[in-house]
């Protein structure tokens, strides 16, 4: 196990002090990396990946989930 800490979307709100609603879209936006294990499943986000979001430090996700 790496020993990493999800949170879920509320968690993350309340760690970031922002709404779910902006978590939410920060996930659709693909600014924020987070994962579902199926396609409208819960939101798990990583700590790390949250704490790098609130301080601007992130990259575009890419992934090959998603299409036009």
């Amino acid at each position: 196990m790496t020993g990493t800490e999800w949170l879920t979307v509320q968690e993350a709100a309340d760690r970031a002090k922002a709404g779910e609603r902006s978590i939410r879209r920060a996930l659709a936006d693909e600014t924020l990396r987070g994962h579902q294990k199926c396609r409208n499943g819960k939101w798990r986000i990583d700590a790390a990946d949250l704490d790098a979001w609130v301080r601007g430090d992130f990259a575009p996700v890419v992934t090959g989930r998603r299409s036009a």
